[in-house]
Order: C-alpha cells, then sequence, then structure tokens
C-alpha cells in the first residue's frame, strides 16, 4: 500500500492545515496593592508552616491553589481535565505514569476511553508549546503510559507575580479584610517574637511584593503587544469572481516575501485558507489558528490602477496595529508588493525584537505584470487538482511565456502540471517527463537559485528513481530557503523514508513543523514517519491532531485505518477506510489496501472484488500492478504478488518507491525475486527475514 498519509505519488505538496497552537489567553492584571487587607496571623501561619503552592517548569509557573498556568506573566488555557492531567504529571516527575493511572486520577469516578487522555495529552503539550515529537516536556512510553521529562522545582511564591507570600490578587477573602480580635491578638500577645516576626514579614510581603507586582505589569504590558505569529488572509476583491485569483494571489506573494523579512511564523497560504472560507471575522480566524496578529485586506483592480487597503490586527483584543491605503499603477506592483512587506516587517519587528527587514526578495522572475497576473490566474485554477483544472492552468502559464519567455516560475509551474497529468496516467509517461526535464533544466538556467526549480527537479528524480539526485537537488532547495517548511518536507518524504533512513525523516519533519506548524500535510507526513518505526501510538496521535482541525483531511483517515490494519483491529481499518473513501471516491490505493485488509482478515471473496475494481479505478495504469500485489499478499498469494511488481517495475510504476517499507510487502523479505525488485529500484534491502 503506498505510504498512509502520503497517498499515491502524483504531485509533491507539503499540504494545508493544522496541528492548532492553542492561543495564550488575556494577560491577568496584576494586583494592587491597595484592594489588599493583610491578617496578621494568615501571614504568620504561612510564615510557620512554608508549604510553597508555586511551581516551577521551565519557562512556566503552576498555581496549585488557583489552579492556573502562566507564562511570562500571562495565562495559559487550560480545561479543567488538561488542568488535572498535568498537576499529576508534575507530582510524579520524572516517573512513568500509566494509562490507567492517569485516567482513574483525572477521572476518579468515570469511565473513559484512552481517547479522552490522549487529548488531555495533546492539549498540555500544545499549551507548553512542546514541538512534535521533542518529548521537551512529556514524553509517551509505548503501550504504557507517559513522563514528565523536565525538572520541577518548588519555588517562593515572592518569584511569581501572581501571587506574593500569600497575598492573593483580586477581593480579599473574609479571613483577610476580618478585624482582628481580642481572643485571637490574646494568643499571638502571649509570644511576642512571633508577633515581631509576623510583622517583619508583613513588611516584607509589602516591599517584595511592589517589586514583583511591579515585574509582573512590565511583563504583561510587554507580552499583550508580542507578535510571534500572524496570518495572512487572502485579500478581499471586488464582486468579480474572476478577480480572486488577485486576492489570494498578492497574499500568498507577500507571504512569501514577509518569510525574508521578520522571525515571526506566517502560515502558509494554503493552510491559511482552510480557514478563511466561512466568512469569519478577521480576529475568530486568528483565534482559531492561534496566531498572534493577522493581516486583513482588500484590493481591486481597475483598468490599469491597482487600489489596496490593508490592515494588520492583533488578535488578543482587536487593536490595529498598523493600517495603510495604496492606489498605484499596475506596472508598480511588484514594487507595491516590497514596499508592503517591508512596512509590515517594520510594524512586527517594531513590537517583538523581531529580526529587522531583510533586502526587498528578487522579483517573481518577471518585470511583465500582465505575464505575471496570467500566471497568477494558472496557479489559483491550478489548486482545482483535476484534469480540466490543470489543462487550464497550463493555458495561463504558457500565455504568460509567451509574453515573457524567460518568466523562471512560469517554467516551473509549467512543468510541474504536466509531471502531474503525466503521473496521473493522462500523458504519456515517458516522453512528457522528457518534455518536463528540458523546461526545468531551461528554468534552472535562467535562475539556478530558484528553490522551487530545484524542488521539482527533484520530484522528477524521485519518480525516475534517481536517488543520488534527489538528495542534491533537495539539500540545495533547503540551502537557498532554509525558513520554508516544504523543503525538509519533501526530503524526508521523498528521500529519507523510502531509503529507510527513518530517524532522519523524523528529525526533517519535526524541523518543518517548527517552521509551518500548522501544516496538516506536514503533520500526516509526520505520522507515517512513526508508523514506520513502529510508534503506532504516536502516529495515531499526530493523525488525529490533523483531523481535529480538519475533519475532511482523507489522507489522515487513510492513514489511520493502515495503522488499525497492523493493529489487526478490523472493524476500526475498515470504518477509516470507508471514511476515506467518501472523500476520496474510487482512490485505487485505498481500495487495494482494503482488499489486503479482507484477504488478511480472512474475507476472501471481498478481497477479490477489490482486486477486480483496484483493476478499474487505477487511474494511473503503471500503479495498477503494484496494487494488485498488495491485494495478493493479503491473499496469501505471493507469486502472484512477486509477478504484479514485477509488471509494475518494468512499467516504472509511481508507488514502486515505497516497496521497501510497505508492510504489505514484509512476507516477500529476503525473497529472491524480491530483491532483485528492490536493487533495480535503488531500494535498500531490508534485514527482516521472510515469513
Amino acid at each position: 500500500m503506498p505510504t498512509p498519509g502520503l497517498g499515491p505519488p502524483v504531485r509533491w505538496t507539503s499540504g494545508d492545515g493544522p496541528p492548532r497552537i492553542l492561543p495564550v489567553g488575556p494577560a491577568r492584571a496584576g494586583p494592587v496593592l491597595a484592594r489588599l487587607t493583610v491578617s496578621t496571623s494568615t501571614r504568620l501561619t504561612a510564615f510557620r508552616m512554608p508549604t510553597p503552592m508555586v511551581l516551577r517548569l521551565g519557562p512556566f509557573r503552576i498555581d496549585r491553589s488557583a489552579r492556573v498556568l502562566y507564562r511570562d506573566g500571562r495565562v495559559v488555557s487550560l480545561t479543567p481535565k488538561a488542568f488535572d492531567t498535568l498537576l499529576l504529571l508534575v507530582d510524579r516527575a520524572g516517573e512513568v505514569l500509566t494509562k490507567e493511572e492517569l485516567i482513574k486520577g483525572v477521572w476518579p469516578d468515570t469511565r473513559v476511553e484512552e481517547g479522552s487522555l490522549a487529548r488531555n495529552i495533546s492539549a498540555v503539550r500544545q499549551a507548553l508549546g512542546e514541538r512534535r515529537g521533542t518529548a521537551e516536556y512529556i514524553q509517551t512510553i509505548a503501550k504504557r503510559g507517559y513522563r514528565l521529562t523536565i525538572p520541577v522545582e518548588l519555588v517562593p511564591e515572592a518569584e511569581t507575580g501572581e501571587q506574593v507570600n500569600g497575598l492573593r490578587e483580586g477581593p480579599p477573602t473574609p479571613a483577610d479584610v476580618a478585624p482582628p480580635t481580642p481572643g485571637r491578638w490574646a494568643r499571638l500577645a502571649s509570644v511576642p517574637w512571633l508577633v515581631a516576626g509576623a510583622v517583619l514579614v508583613v513588611l516584607a510581603a509589602l516591599v517584595v511584593g511592589g517589586t514583583a507586582l511591579r515585574r509582573a505589569a512590565d511583563t504583561t504590558a510587554a507580552g499583550a503587544s508580542r507578535v510571534e505569529s500572524m496570518a495572512v488572509l487572502p485579500f478581499r476583491t471586488s464582486a468579480d469572481a474572476g478577480q480572486e485569483f488577485l486576492g489570494v494571489g498578492l497574499a500568498e506573494a507577500l507571504v512569501a516575501r514577509l518569510a525574508g523579512r521578520t522571525s515571526v511564523m506566517v502560515p502558509s497560504m494554503a493552510t491559511t485558507r482552510l480557514y478563511t472560507a466561512a466568512n469569519k471575522d478577521a480576529t475568530q480566524v486568528g483565534r482559531d489558528m492561534g496566531v498572534d496578529a493577522v493581516l486583513e485586506g482588500q484590493v481591486q483592480r481597475s483598468s490599469a490602477r491597482l487600489r489596496a487597503s490593508l490592515r494588520l490586527v492583533r488578535v488578543a483584543d482587536g487593536r490595529v496595529l498598523w493600517s495603510d491605503t495604496y492606489d498605484e499603477p499596475l506596472e508598480n506592483l511588484f514594487a507595491l508588493q516590497d514596499a508592503i512587506a517591508d512596512r509590515v516587517g517594520v510594524a512586527v519587528a517594531g513590537r517583538l525584537g523581531a529580526a529587522p527587514p531583510a533586502p526587498a526578495t528578487k522579483p517573481e522572475g518577471t518585470a511583465d505584470v500582465e505575464a505575471y497576473q496570467l500566471y497568477l490566474r494558472g496557479q489559483y485554477v491550478r489548486e482545482r487538482r483535476d484534469k480540466e483544472g490543470y489543462a487550464t492552468a497550463k493555458a495561463f502559464f504558457e500565455q504568460a511565456l509567451g509574453r515573457d519567455p524567460r518568466f523562471v516560475a512560469a517554467h516551473v509551474a509549467n512543468a510541474e502540471v504536466l509531471l502531474a497529468e503525466c503521473w496521473m496516467g493522462w500523458l504519456p509517461l515517458q516522453e512528457t517527463e522528457a518534455r518536463a526535464e528540458a523546461i526545468l533544466a531551461h528554468a534552472l538556467s535562467l535562475d539556478a537559485d530558484l528553490p522551487a526549480a530545484h524542488g521539482a527537479m527533484a520530484q522528477l528524480r524521485w519518480h525516475q528513481w534517481r536517488w543520488t539526485e534527489v538528495k542534491s537537488e533537495l539539500e540545495r532547495a533547503m540551502a537557498l530557503a532554509p525558513q520554508q517548511g516544504k523543503w525538509y518536507d519533501q526530503y524526508a518524504v521523498q528521500y529519507c523514508l523510502p531509503l529507510r533512513q527513518f530517524d532522519e525523516a523524523l528529525r526533517l519533519l519535526r524541523r518543518a513543523q517548527a517552521l509551518d506548524p500548522l501544516s496538516r500535510g506536514i503533520g500526516a507526513h509526520t505520522a507515517a514517519a512513526l508508523f514506520y518505526m513502529g510508534k503506532l501510538d504516536d502516529a495515531i496521535a499526530e493523525h488525529r491532531q490533523v483531523l481535529v482541525l480538519e475533519p475532511r483531511f482523507a489522507s489522515s483517515y487513510f492513514g489511520l485505518a493502515q495503522i488499525y490494519a497492523e493493529q489487526k483491529r478490523w472493524d476500526a481499518a475498515e470504518q477509516a477506510y470507508r471514511r476515506t473513501l467518501e472523500i476520496w471516491p474510487d482512490q485505487a490505493a485505498v481500495v487495494a489496501a482494503m482488499g489486503h485488509m479482507w484477504g488478511e482478515s480472512g474475507q476472501a471473496a471481498k478481497a477479490r472484488e477489490a482486486l477486480a475494481r483496484v483493476r478499474q479505478v487505477a487511474g494511473d495504469k503503471s500503479a495498477a500492478g503494484y496494487l494488485r500485489a498488495n491485494v495478493h499478499m493479503g491473499l496469501g498469494e505471493k507469486d502472484l504478488a512477486l509477478s504484479a511488481l514485477e509488471e509494475a517495475l518494468a512499467a516504472r510504476g509511481s508507488h514502486m518507491v515505497w516497496c521497501a517499507i510497505d508492510p504489505d510487502f514484509r512476507g516477500l523479505h529476503g525473497h529472491p525475486r524480491f530483491i532483485r525488485i528492490l536493487q533495480a529500484v535503488g531500494l535498500p534491502v531490508p534485514v527482516t527475514p521472510r515469513s
């Protein structure tokens, strides 16, 4: 079966969508000394029984009594059950807590499934800002439970700005404001040195408290204006639907420019568009995405002029951090894009101490505005990813090249579409690949420093099984654009995974996630790497995180189905496969995977029906042999599977890159015919003995 979460290798994309970043809650106002009345008897009790209720966990503070998690003076949102989960881990830091212990501790009187615990663990990880797979705070112990990996310290409350030596924020409690009764004072007076000590504690609390409160106020003020992540929303256009490409294209170009001008995390436009389809308010979109700010606006093309009205809005309170309007001749489009990127970069950097604006990026490879607009139209319609969409996109790219034959980005996009059509089985393989290779070679001769050209060439070499060139092309793309997560993603999936370099694949995917943490594609690819490493629980958690925020992301349903089948949870696997087919009707790879599952689970009749269906729906005829081999292996028909793989090898089938890691073919490991197939594709021979 093709790799979970990746689907058939038709067109490379880093995907679009979420692990979601939990939004940080509103900053908590610092307490005001005038509102606090100190009861010396209460403070004396605290002095005599120093039981700290504030814990330090790396950069975080946990106030147990108030049940609040802080970072830099700001409240971090956690549900009550997630906070309970965190406290259980904290109380036994460094120890493994079994899933049963955690469930019993968080839901003592309720029967819940492990999924509820997994969601709580995920929420805690996200609240702590843990990069997925790094176990910076919480380590997953396969089939057992979880362990907190960072030291926990008990700290004096005076070190926090939230509570200082028992001086509470907010209205005083009855015990704090009650007038001292003679009895209480008499008891204290009988021990003069304790009274003196209590007075000193109170005075010290007031002095230290004032300093701590000022520090907290400063931190709160600074935190309120921080912008560490921002989303660029597709710009609104006029009622003319034919102008929508302009709003999306200009926003996407601005994302690329901003990546080189600030240290702020800016999600890809493909990711952002997932959140903007429902005509939500900009700040609501920002909250859904978990970013600190959003850039929104409207653009309108009128005759030979372009009008734009833009504003940068802070999500926390809706405050406008920057705004401007432009009315420029259309011929100034590229200079206008650079100017907007510079001004937004300055606005953000001035509030965060981010990197100062970098020099203007290179133009898109043309000085012809009309050619550029044709290119934007092509990129817009290409996202339909169907036969008609590809044909229309190709026509736009060719029109753009007719106006400017040296337009490098249009050459690359044209080659990518040709390859997509070829690998879908709509164009002849060898002839189309040769044409695309010539186009890409010409593009690189015009601009050898365009990352997209190297990425597209790597994609071509991947399908040609020329692994050394895949590696060199993607290394070049990463070197040219180190802040673009998609190149690390592509390197992991198209080089490391097929060659069984799982640890390196996971490392690169974590790097990609750090650069584009909202990408659903990168999340699914990370789950695939974990699957091949045998970390099934972690792989399930990754897929579920993607599905929480993009419920119709078929690749993650497909990946979950394959994991459940590996665990022989047949009913769950079939349900996930059927959900995949609701989104991807008649996807041949999914039909083949179901056929393998039915064969392995003893439902031979259904498996043979799937085998017949694969022959009908495999759009890429060169892939049909590989997919038939998947089903034959489920039925235990090894010789037929090997014959089908040899047929796919002769046709240079697009799925053959997965042979060395596909779990369906474990039963062929060590077989001479299978070894010859792997060697022909240039893949490593697994050491696992055949069954």
